[in-house]
């Protein structure tokens, strides 16, 4: 495994890319665009390929969105630094230097997130799974009775399409990708969102499913904790790894739990490391609490 490890960080160096990320048996690389291709091919060819799969986002209308904001943003600050210059209102002043405060942290923020897709633009992401031959891991996923907890995984789509349209709000800083039948959303440091529909069946509550999904991959993780988010019932689990990531699952209905509800919503969120868990958790949960469909 160490030997696949160096030939895809070798990888990621000759395309002219970089290591995202490394654990104990997922590696993640961002290679320039122009040779993604290329370089998907070299990795499927590193060994015996169990599954593969490629997505694509237009962030064309999000990206110009954005650019609208920071040109609206600056323009405004400008006028206000002009009004100050006029003004020996000392209440007027104070007013207008908080207005300029919160219009400069606006433009940062919206900067932070230009810059981070002009990132995904430049480069494409891969991730890559090392499975020991000799491991019994992968028997006892498949062991798990229900198909879409089985297929719960921190990196990888897990739920790609989305029935309806939800209501989920994040920090500012996130970089929402919305398109028909999906929602992804990354930060900056690398946080990453995903929610997902799959069907109630056997039907079930949300706690009864946010109980499968502790009792089911608690094996697979060093630590499983169940959290309480309102509507949303969640499972935050911690990597084996000696810096290990974090990914908490969360489970909602359309109806506040009930089980008559046909489908359910699965909102996956990887934390990178100790430090994205830290900083972004509070805001998650917050922003879960308030999650809705409409």
């Amino acid at each position: 495994m160490e030997n696949r490890k160096v030939e895809i960080f070798s990888l990621a160096e000759e395309s002219g890319g970089y290591v995202e990320s490394a654990f104990s048996g997922i590696i993640v690389i961002r290679v320039p665009v122009e040779k993604f291709d290329e370089m998907f091919e070299r990795g499927l060819g590193l060994g015996e390929v169990v599954r593969k799969s490629v997505e694509t986002y237009d962030v064309t209308e999000y990206f110009r969105d954005l650019s609208v904001r920071l040109e609206i943003a600056e323009k405004t600050r400008d006028r206000l630094y002009k009004l100050l210059e006029k003004t020996d209102d000392v209440d007027e002043r104070l007013e207008l230097l908080r207005e300029i405060r919160r219009l400069t942290d606006e433009i940062e923020r919206i900067k932070q997130n230009l810059e981070l897709i002009k990132k995904q633009i430049s480069f494409s992401r891969i991730t890559i799974e090392l499975i020991p031959r000799l491991t019994g891991q992968t028997e006892d996923k498949n062991s798990i009775p229900f198909g879409w907890i089985r297929e719960l995984d921190p990196l990888y789509v897990s739920l790609p399409r989305l029935k309806g349209r939800i209501s989920i709000e994040l920090e500012d800083d996130f970089a929402v990708f919305v398109k028909e039948e999906s929602f992804r959303a990354q930060s900056p440091e690398g946080t990453r969102i995903r929610v997902g529909t799959t069907l109630n069946e056997p039907e079930g509550d949300t706690v009864f499913w946010q109980e499968a999904i502790a009792f089911h991959l608690n094996s697979f993780y060093k630590e499983t904790e169940v959290l309480d988010l309102g509507w949303v019932r969640a499972v935050l689990f911690t990597s084996k790894d000696t810096k290990p990531f974090y990914y908490l699952t969360g489970i909602a209905s359309a109806d506040s739990g009930a089980s008559k509800n046909k489908t359910l919503y699965v909102i996956e969120i990887f934390f990178p490391d100790t430090a994205a868990l830290e900083l972004r958790l509070d805001g998650i949960k917050k922003s879960l609490e308030g999650f809705g469909a409409r």
